[in-house]
């Protein structure tokens, strides 16, 4: 409206006519308060609209701000949750592997107990050659232990390789024994 207020002025300037110049001047100057009395209002009226939208926006950022808060506190208590679980699986596989190490001590303990008692091979074995960790001798005994590991068994092999006695009608006969090899290329 100022706009079209200063065009008209300016025509009738031009022609020459005072009254109607001086009557657009006088509307300028209404539209331009009109403007300033809009700009005003506006104002006032977006100002309300503004404290409105903050309030939303602060409502709105609450909101999001306890929603995030509660998603990381659940997040918490899960991973809490989870490590709880993990430590007591791990408290579980440590008891197995316990109970298990246990186990064989007492099955290694019982196969031992059972060797001893059997009296199998390994024990006649370990009774008839002594022990080489029991003796810390510079020697002397060790040959003296092979010297009578040896006579064990050379009186073993006569025994093997001595005559054979036949029964032959209630008498006992000796029977030539096969012919052998040396005593040194036997294997016993």
């Amino acid at each position: 409206m100022t706009c079209y207020a200063l065009y008209q002025a300016g025509v009738s300037i031009r022609h020459g006519d005072s009254v109607t110049a001086n009557r657009m001047f006088r509307n300028r100057i209404y539209a331009q308060g009109f403007t300033i009395l809009a700009m005003l209002a506006g104002s006032v009226y977006y100002e309300a609209e503004r404290v409105r939208r903050k309030e939303f926006e602060g409502v709105v950022a609450e909101k999001k701000g306890k929603e995030k808060n509660e998603a990381w506190i659940r997040e918490l208590e899960a991973r809490d949750r989870e490590d709880k679980e993990w430590r007591v699986r791990m408290g579980k596989v440590k008891a197995a592997q316990a109970e298990g190490a246990e186990k064989e001590k007492e099955k290694a303990k019982e196969e031992e107990v059972v060797n001893e008692k059997s009296g199998g091979i390994l024990a006649a074995v370990n009774k008839l050659v002594p022990k080489a960790k029991k003796r810390k001798n510079d020697g002397q005994d060790g040959e003296k232990e092979k010297q009578e590991a040896g006579g064990i068994f050379s009186a073993a092999k006569k025994e093997l390789v001595g005559t054979e006695k036949e029964k032959k009608d209630g008498v006992e006969v000796a029977v030539e024994p096969a012919k052998t090899q040396p005593a040194e290329h036997q294997v016993i």
